[in-house]
């Protein structure tokens, strides 16, 4: 065998390897940025479920005072709480893994859970609400009749 051709053997796989390295090390840093896309998307879902729900409760609390009003039970001043835009946006360092974008998920899917929890508890407070409201309807309408008598 002459030297180019043993060159030749030798060169072989170490193209292939510096390939296989090459590809490895670009899906790793294209995996590593779409990972950081996908957490940073779920940090601002997160952060707007946090001030969705701030809302929601602050609506909770109007509703519970209509209803003292409406029942002539003492009421106390709603504190409506302001985000500032510190607040909103957190600077929190979180890992770029899998794992975190799980933990985000999570996250996420019980904040859901939590509002559909609120909606039903708001709704019935506000069928409670309508109905006081009709029944002092209907006591208005019968008081008028009885002042025509």
């Amino acid at each position: 065998m002459r030297k180019s051709d043993i060159l030749f053997y030798l060169l072989i796989p170490s193209l292939v390897a510096t390939s296989v390295f090459t590809g490895y090390t670009y899906r790793k840093v294209v995996e590593q940025e779409q990972l950081e896309e996908v957490i940073a998307w779920n940090t601002k879902q997160i952060q707007s479920l946090g001030v969705a729900a701030t809302i929601q409760s602050t609506n909770a609390e109007y509703i519970i005072q209509i209803l003292n009003v409406l029942e002539d039970r003492a009421d106390k001043p709603v504190e409506f709480t302001q985000l500032s835009q510190d607040q909103s946006e957190s600077k929190e360092e979180v890992l770029v893994t899998f794992e975190q974008v799980n933990k985000d998920q999570r996250e996420v899917d019980l904040g859901i859970r939590a509002f559909a929890s609120n909606e039903l508890f708001q709704a019935e407070a506000l069928d409670n609400v309508l109905s006081i409201l009709k029944g002092k309807q209907n006591e208005s309408v019968a008081f008028s009749f009885a002042l025509e008598d």
